[in-house]
């Protein structure tokens, strides 16, 4: 139960959201960015869940659906294009 994967979805959503906030403290993070890989629609909700963490705690949360093996759902330099906008709307860079 020790790698996130297996730990967060697997367990409670608790474990999820827990891990969520000691780990954005801990490394002071402005910017959480979720690659929701299409593939793990069974993972969806935890999205949500990570969102409203990310909004407790005046973090930014930038999901983007994406596929690591099939660049026809959204190739690499639309997701840096869409990283690059992100960061520019919210004043980060």
């Amino acid at each position: 139960m020790h790698p996130p994967m297996i730990r967060q979805a697997k367990g409670t959503v608790d474990l999820m959201i827990n891990d969520f906030n000691r780990i954005i403290k801990d490394y002071k993070i402005d910017v959480v960015i979720w690659p929701g890989h299409m593939g793990h629609k069974d993972q969806a909700a935890s999205v949500g869940f990570a969102r409203d963490v990310c909004r407790d705690l005046g973090v930014g949360f930038l999901y983007m659906g994406m596929d690591q093996f099939d660049q026809r759902y959204m190739t690499v330099d639309e997701i840096k294009d869409k990283i690059s906008q992100y960061f520019t709307a919210m004043g980060y860079g």
